[in-house]
Parts: structure tokens; C-alpha cells; sequence
């Protein structure tokens, strides 16, 4: 899958030359040269936003529990700040 992009100069004036390419693929509209917007399809959103997964469920990994890895504890790398 690629992408489109376009400046927001380019979009502002006529919105509609970013709805064909956005029925393929994601649409970018950038200001100041970086990337502040996505257009996309209806189908695709609900694509990507339904399933009801949250963070957890894609954070699982059942082989995980295979792994030997320890880690530190949250006060062992506490240090104080430096202002200098």
C-alpha cells in the first residue's frame, strides 16, 4: 500500500482531488513539510479502528512466557536530575 501526500496549499483549495486517491490509499496532508492529516476511506477506518482490540490485546504476547528476562526494578533506575 503507498501513500499520497499533499501540502495543505494543495488540498486547501480543492478537496475533492484528494478523494480518489484516498478510496486506494491513505492521503497525507502536510504543513511545514510534515505530515498533519490523514484522509481515508470509511471502509478503511473501520477497517483499522474495529475488532474492539485495546492496547492490551495488541500488546500480548503468549510467548512471552518463555522468555528468561529480568528486569530492573523502577527504583534502580531513578536517578536524580541534573540542571546544568
Amino acid at each position: 500500500m503507498g501513500a499520497t501526500k499533499l501540502t495543505s496549499k494543495e488540498f486547501d483549495p480543492d478537496a475533492g482531488q484528494a478523494r480518489k486517491p484516498a478510496s486506494e490509499e491513505p492521503v497525507f496532508i502536510c504543513k511545514h513539510g510534515k505530515p498533519a492529516y490523514v484522509l481515508m476511506s470509511i471502509a478503511e477506518f473501520q477497517r483499522i479502528t474495529s475488532g474492539g482490540r485495546t492496547i492490551a490485546d495488541l500488546l500480548y504476547m503468549p510467548e512471552a512466557a518463555e522468555l528468561d528476562i529480568e528486569f530492573p526494578a523502577a527504583q534502580d533506575l531513578a536517578r536524580p536530575a541534573e540542571f546544568s
